[in-house]
């Protein structure tokens, strides 16, 4: 007689002989979570900065139009 074959689910969720299934144990090694949060939060201050450096001219140019406005409205309050 011919064993049956068995679909790939099942074998993986067999037990190894030195442990838990073959399964639970690759997701052990996936289910580290801790770094990601802080490459994240490099890589949006990666894109932050490049987004600074290339409108460095725009950004300026609106402060100082900022700044003038706020200066004229101060003086015409004194």
């Amino acid at each position: 007689m011919e064993k049956e074959k068995q679909p790939e689910s099942e074998i993986a969720l067999q037990e190894q002989p030195d442990g838990p299934p073959a399964k639970k144990k690759r997701h052990g090694l996936c289910g580290n979570d801790k770094g990601v949060a802080v490459v994240e939060v490099i890589l949006i201050l990666v894109v932050l900065i490049a987004l600074v450096i290339i409108f460095r001219d725009q950004i300026t140019a609106l402060v100082n139009t900022i700044w003038t406005s706020i200066n004229g409205d101060a003086q015409t309050l004194l």
